[in-house]
């Protein structure tokens, strides 16, 4: 898992209660099972959690889990 590797390889691993990647399951966003898979490793119900995202349409998981999302319409992604 290339995300699991990464942080072992910075010695930031610790800092994560869980680390969830795109190929950990076998469902990607917009599928809500990743958050929620989230949510179980941490041991946090869904609607608790809090996400930002970058984009409105990344959102859609989080709706579809019944999580809380807030978007940030700044920073390196934005297209102006």
């Amino acid at each position: 898992m290339a995300y699991r590797s990464l942080a072992h390889r910075l010695g930031i691993r610790e800092r994560f209660v869980c680390v969830v990647s795109g190929d950990t399951l076998a469902e990607r966003k917009p599928h809500p099972l990743p958050l929620l898979q989230r949510a179980a490793l941490a041991d946090v119900r869904p609607g608790e959690m809090r996400l930002r995202r970058r984009r409105a349409t990344r959102c859609q998981a989080a709706h579809a889990a019944e999580m809380p999302a807030l978007v940030a319409n700044y920073g390196y992604l934005r297209a102006d």
